[in-house]
């Protein structure tokens, strides 16, 4: 599923998604995921069963980060969306530091379905972001 939303060709515009060839495991146990760089900043898109045991009730995440591997701390203001929100979709990886969203699938529908909102949820970061397109994650543009 992760595989298919960074791979999704929608997914891609033109000069704004640049995906990284190759998979990452975060430093966490039993997670895994793909990297996309998004102008300076470098997000990755995982599927992660201890922060779904133990943070909240979704396996998919998005940690956001530089392109240095650090964590991409001057984001937190552009972020504060989803800090406010309750409970807050804002959070920090206690193992990196990084900026940590969790992405919440639907249930109970298509695999088109599911795919689609993990786009959008990644898509709305990347505005919040400022470095997306303003047509979004998912636009055919």
């Amino acid at each position: 599923m992760v595989q298919d939303a960074v791979n999704i060709k929608r997914a891609r515009p033109a000069g704004a998604w640049n995906r990284v060839h190759y998979p990452t495991v975060s430093q966490i146990a039993a997670a895994w995921g793909r990297r996309i760089r998004l102008g300076t900043t470098m997000l990755t898109l995982c599927l992660s069963v201890s922060r779904w045991a133990t943070l909240r009730e979704t396996p998919f995440w998005l940690l956001v980060y530089d392109t240095d591997g650090r964590p991409a701390r001057s984001v937190d203001a552009r972020l504060e969306p989803l800090a406010s929100e309750i409970p807050p979709r804002l959070l920090r990886d206690t193992d990196t530091g990084c900026p940590l969203v969790p992405l919440f699938p639907p249930i109970g529908v298509s695999r088109e379905a599911v795919l689609s909102e993990l786009v959008r949820q990644v898509s709305e970061v990347a505005r919040f972001l400022g470095e997306g397109p303003t047509s979004g994650f998912g636009s055919q543009a």
